[in-house]
């Protein structure tokens, strides 16, 4: 062994130990980076001075300080591992392969450098840096030094040269110190004796070996302190490495025509083929912010959360870790998240999305049911964005690739995902306390994953399943058993179930086509053609309805002719309180959704399901739609709130966020948001401002009164919303406002200066019939269209008098 603590040529190193390697928790070569260019050319330029220099000279050797690191093995296979003085012994490495190329010296560079066909000098931070170090001892280029303009490209162009090896930062950067290289050197002759010379050395170091320090990888990364440090992430890839070494005991995975054991082949897929999936998907995706690392790393967080065991009691704690929090390696080793199930379900999934070697390789045939590339973008980018339905969909996807990854069939798989996606959205399992249930619920389908629809179609028993509505199962079982017994039924559930609103749940044209009765008296095995065939008439038939009322994010809204059209059938509105009921918003997940109608699990959506159903039956498909809708709202003889809306559009489109406050069938108010203590206008007086006064006011059939142009909002309730005409005269204005009592209106005069003028009142009070006291007139709910047009009147003529006097 080389005696440490001397000053030894890189040569002696090297005749000490059967081989020098870069420790895995090092980082990559630095002096070669394109940021390095200075330093680079400070340190070639001192190398050059003193290799030009006479062999005796005084000033010689150059001595690059200290080298430090452990020794490993016993003498004569015993390894150095450099801990300060890699970048200095990789140039100098580079420096002799290089020299040897120049001076025709490879015999001797060879039995210096390569043993049973391995580099003596290598690294271990990557396999790819290790494998191409053995590349680069064996090549020795065909090319004279002089005929060779770019070095770096030369070694590229070679066939043993991998594609994937210009992702690895070490190799990069040893090209461009190799380019460097030939650029300072080109013109040497005999560097090679030089730079080997044990009697007259030309450069130095001094060695020292710390092995009795017993250095730990903490300390590695510690003194790492020049050059660019490791990532975090590539702390944590390299100790998860590491305690691969401990699981998977006479496991093996193969690479082209290799076995290696399973940390070995994770490490280097981590650097080749996985690494160059996401590189792929990183430069392709224009708005990903993430860098690479990020995305891997991202990608073990949610790889981690989708390989805990529901039934383990610390699962909810781990769920809420790894959804709300961006754990660092110690929590993924304290926790116990990088066991064998985490390595297990990852491998297959990477191997699976890169195995064209072209980017990222999607399994399903389709997006109809689970976008892969949608999610492997959010989950890579930002996995903490992921909400919980999308992790169980993800939960069910990668359990699918691990089970079946020798196998894998496109259909079976998508026929597994449509169903995940159909119990999976059409739950409420919402938020990271349910979604150990979820998991679990998954767990129990997972055995029947490849023939998921046989097992649907005769399934008996929905223990263990709990976390999914019954109803949700009750309908794949049905349909499952409808697709394995008559073809016509395929196209039809694929082009429904494919609607963006309905996303999957069709019970109610089920129960619509009668299918669902149909299957209560006899089960679908049992069916002959023609039954099939009648109820996959109606099911298209209220299918072509279904797609002209619901576009992908909800209710066709133009002119909202549905609700008007549905309200002259019955009345829909879900109860939201004693006092408060919807007119039903398209966000699906919310409960007074039109979603919640089609679903029509609770009573008030049961309603309003039927009352849908009615509406359709009475239109026909093979005319316009629209125009059969005018005919129905026009011809309503309604009692008098629902003709209110019925009539007029302008009562829902005020109600921005669906939802009125109901007192009586009288007394019903608008509200622009949920509540009263915002503004709100009132039913009857706000439709007959906005349908009937305000054209007749653009016509100016109301002078010398004033329509004013806004209806009058209020978000007091001591204070009644309404509509006002202003007269002006003699440079004042006389206000009369009109509020609905619930009976009818009530007309106040607002101005004070009426006062001012007894001739007025009078006449108000004599011609229009005004309170005198109050200055009030109410005009009966009987009356009200026709007593409130008389009243203007009045009001008119009193202001005609009033003028005339």
């Amino acid at each position: 062994m080389t005696e440490t603590g001397k000053q030894v040529v890189f040569k002696q190193l090297l005749d000490g130990h059967r081989s020098i390697q870069i420790p895995m928790i090092q980082r990559d070569f630095a002096q070669g980076r394109e940021s390095a260019e200075e330093i680079r050319r400070d340190f070639l330029t001192a190398l050059d001075a003193a290799l030009q220099l006479p062999a005796d000279d005084p000033s010689l050797p150059l001595n690059l300080d200290f080298v430090y690191g452990s020794v490993e093995g016993s003498d004569g296979e015993s390894r150095f591992s450099p801990l300060d003085g890699q970048q200095r012994l990789t140039t100098l490495f580079l420096l002799h392969w290089y020299f040897a190329w120049k001076d025709d010296r490879w015999g001797e560079f060879k039995t210096l450098f390569e043993l049973d066909g391995h580099s003596r000098f290598t690294y271990r931070v990557r396999p790819s840096s290790s494998d191409f170090f053995d590349f680069l001892v064996a090549f020795r280029p065909e090319y004279s030094p002089k005929d060779v303009l770019s070095l770096s490209e030369l070694i590229v162009d070679q066939p043993q040269y991998f594609r994937n090896w210009r992702f690895d930062p070490t190799i990069r950067a040893t090209l461009v110190m190799l380019d460097s290289i030939h650029e300072y050197f080109s013109g040497s002759k005999g560097f090679f004796g030089r730079i080997t010379n044990l009697e007259q050395p030309a450069i130095t170091f001094q060695l020292l070996d710390l092995k009795k320090f017993d250095l730990s990888d903490d300390l590695y990364i510690k003194m790492n302190a020049r050059g660019m440090p490791l990532t975090p992430f590539e702390t944590f890839k390299a100790r998860y490495v590491q305690g691969l070494e401990k699981q998977f005991h006479g496991q093996v995975r193969r690479i082209g025509d290799q076995e290696f054991p399973i940390h070995d082949f994770v490490s280097r897929r981590m650097d080749t083929a996985w690494m160059d999936l996401f590189w792929t998907e990183n430069k392709s995706e224009t708005k990903r912010s993430a860098s690479v690392d990020d995305n891997i790393f991202n990608l073990f967080r949610v790889a981690a959360l989708l390989t805990r065991d529901p039934d383990n009691q610390n699962c909810l704690r781990d769920v809420n870790l790894l959804t709300k929090t961006r754990p660092d390696y110690s929590t993924f080793h304290n926790h116990n998240w990088l066991d064998e199930e985490f390595t297990a379900t990852l491998v297959p999934l990477l191997e699976q999305w890169c195995r064209t070697g072209t980017g990222f390789a999607p399994l399903l045939p389709n997006n109809d049911y689970f976008d892969e590339k949608k999610l492997l973008f959010k989950m890579t980018s930002d996995s903490l964005g992921l909400d919980i339905p999308e992790l169980l969909l993800l939960f069910g996807y990668v359990l699918f690739i691990k089970l079946h990854e020798k196998s894998l069939d496109a259909n079976e798989f998508q026929q597994w995902m449509r169903i995940v996606h159909n119990l999976v959205i059409n739950s409420n399992i919402d938020r990271a306390e349910r979604l150990p249930g979820g998991m679990a619920a998954v767990l129990m389908l997972l055995p029947y994953s490849n023939r998921i629809l046989e097992h649907l179609a005769s399934l008996d028993s929905t223990e263990g399943l709990s976390s999914f509505p019954k109803r949700q199962i009750d309908e794949e079982t049905l349909k499952s058993a409808l697709l394995l017994n008559h073809d016509g039924w395929r196209a039809l559930i694929d082009r429904a179930e494919r609607h963006g609103y309905f996303r999957g749940q069709i019970e109610f044209l089920l129960e619509f086509c009668g299918a669902i009765n149909e299957s209560q008296e006899n089960a679908a095995k049992d069916w002959d053609d023609a039954t099939h065939e009648e109820c996959q008439r109606r099911f298209e038939g209220y299918l072509v309805k279904a797609e002209a009322t619901f576009t992908d994010s909800g209710l066709d809204n133009t002119s909202f002719l549905w609700q008007r059209a549905l309200l002259s059938i019955g009345d829909y509105l879900f109860p939201m309180t004693s006092q408060r009921k919807s007119l039903l918003f398209d966000a699906p997940t919310d409960v007074n959704s039109w979603k919640r109608l089609l679903r029509g699990y609770q009573s008030h959506e049961a309603n309003g399901r039927r009352l849908l159903k009615s509406l359709w039956d009475r239109l026909d498909a093979r005319a316009a739609f629209a125009d059969q809708l005018e005919t129905l709202i026009s011809g309503s003889a309604l009692e008098p709130w629902r003709e209110a809306f019925v009539k007029s559009p302008t009562a829902i489109r005020y109600c921005v966020r669906r939802t009125i406050r109901w007192s009586s069938d009288r007394e019903i108010y608008l509200l622009s948001k949920t509540q009263m203590n915002s503004a709100h206008a009132e039913l009857f007086s706000y439709t007959f401002f906005r349908d009937e006064l305000v054209p007749k006011q653009a016509k100016g059939e109301f002078s010398p009164l004033h329509l004013s142009p806004e209806y009058y909002f209020t978000n007091e309730t001591g204070i009644e919303p309404g509509f006002r005409f202003n007269w002006v005269n003699g440079g004042k204005w006389f206000t009369f406002e009109f509020e609905w009592n619930g009976e009818g209106y009530d007309l106040y005069i607002l101005s004070e200066d009426i006062g001012q003028r007894p001739f007025a009142k009078q006449a108000l009070i004599d011609k229009a019939g005004f309170n005198e006291s109050h200055l009030l007139k109410r005009l009966s709910r009987q009356t009200s269209v026709a007593g409130f047009y008389d009243c203007l009147k009045a009001i008119r003529d009193a202001i005609k008098s009033e003028q005339s006097a």
